[in-house]
């Protein structure tokens, strides 16, 4: 049994995003759905914003920093370098250059200038389109236009390169990046060299790879890759594991919560979040669920019986036990003075077997009631089985459920 128990555990699929004990959060979930607890594994909502600071979170994890930092006027360098290349046709050298440039913009300290970013992707766009290499063009195209949305051909370059630029002027797909708790002033994020415009705490941006900076208290860069239907956030720790569970009522709280997930367990997961007395469904669109009691067990029809029993049997042991003390230290009393005169002695023997026989009966009525007793609390005691359920957790541990589900 136990190692069907663990078995089932191993195979569990389905995570459990709570904050607190994890075991009530999986009995949350069975209560209420009827989920059997050996198919639910539970996720600490601090596991999704680990560390500290300014967090970026979603599937696409952002691009490291690889260099020494970096400034505006060391990625410039980069770019008339390769520009040199540009008349000579030294493509391959080209694009080596424009890499080194684009490595440095995660590297930048300061704001990136919009159309120093536009005009490096561009020429690698370019340059990439001269060797062939059209996914690779249009993609640098891509870029070059999120950093400037009016970004219009160069007139003195001719090449293969017009065709692919011209196909990423319209956008294809979009993707979203939002902002969780602790980073509620709008003013301080840039994205692509530019100040963002949200709304209600929402960025919508193409498809692809963008700079991302916030600029308060200091500057935090990062290249975050945004894909369609798979949302990205930025968040302060620790006030998204503080918070992130308490906002998920609202679009953006969702938001953050998805893209963390997303970030911790895989695109497209499914998982239930249970927080703040309330229940979602994430499968993949956010549905509210019902939360339920736990069901209360059936009374038997023995405890009824039961009940009868320990209530005679109190009686009975409370009468017969005042009885027996009355009887037996009456009997005890009456032989104190033996000097009475021979009618007191007789009416005091007399008296003496009377306590003694009360005595000897209450004995036996506090014996009978408290047999009573026993056997009532005996027939009320449940015989239950626990329902158990060993349930792992992501950092290699398990928890174990118990209870009637």
């Amino acid at each position: 049994m136990q190692l069907s128990l663990l078995l089932n555990a191993a195979l569990a699929v389905t995570p459990v995003l709570h904050q607190g004990d994890a075991a009530e959060a999986i009995e949350v979930v069975a209560a209420s759905t009827g989920v059997p607890p050996w198919e639910l594994r539970p996720v600490e909502v601090g596991q999704l914003f680990p560390g500290g600071g300014v967090l970026v979170v979603g599937h696409a994890q952002p691009a490291p920093c690889a260099a020494a930092p970096s400034t505006n006027a060391a990625v410039r360098e980069l770019v008339s370098a390769a520009e040199k290349r540009l008349v000579r046709q030294e493509w391959a050298e080209m694009r080596e250059r424009l890499a080194a440039a684009a490595a440095a913009l995660p590297c930048l300290g300061e704001p990136a200038e919009a159309s120093l970013a536009a005009r490096l992707f561009f020429l690698d766009g370019f340059a990439a389109a001269e060797l062939a290499d059209v996914p690779a063009a249009e993609s640098a195209f891509r870029r070059a236009r999120a950093s400037q949305p009016e970004l219009a051909w160069d007139e003195r370059l001719a090449g293969a390169g017009r065709a692919a630029f011209d196909t990423t002027a319209t956008r294809t797909s979009e993707g979203r990046l939002a902002l969780g708790p602790g980073l509620g002033d709008v003013g301080t994020l840039w994205v692509d060299g530019r100040l963002a415009t949200l709304e209600q705490g929402v960025l919508v941006l193409a498809e692809g790879e963008h700079l991302v900076q916030v600029l308060q208290p200091s500057v935090s860069t990062y290249a975050v890759r945004v894909r369609p239907n798979n949302p990205v956030a930025l968040v302060r720790a620790p006030q998204a594991r503080d918070e992130a569970l308490g906002a998920v009522s609202d679009p953006r709280g969702r938001l953050v919560v998805e893209a963390a997930a997303e970030g911790l367990l895989g695109p497209d997961v499914e998982l239930w979040v249970a927080g703040n007395g309330s229940l979602w469904h994430v499968r993949p669109a956010w549905e509210v669920a019902q939360v339920r009691p736990r069901p209360a067990a059936p009374i038997p029809a023995r405890y009824g019986t039961s009940r009868v029993l320990v209530g005679l049997g109190a009686g009975l042991t409370l009468v017969g036990g005042a009885g027996a003390v009355y009887g037996w230290t009456e009997a005890a009393r009456l032989f104190e003075d033996p000097g009475d005169s021979d009618d007191a002695y007789a009416y005091r023997s007399a008296w003496h077997d009377t306590s003694q026989a009360v005595g000897a009966v209450s004995t036996v009525v506090a014996g009978a009631g408290l047999a009573t007793l026993v056997t009532g609390l005996v027939l009320g005691v449940e015989p239950r089985t626990a329902s158990m359920a060993v349930v792992p957790t992501p950092d290699g541990g398990a928890v174990m459920v118990a209870g009637r589900f």
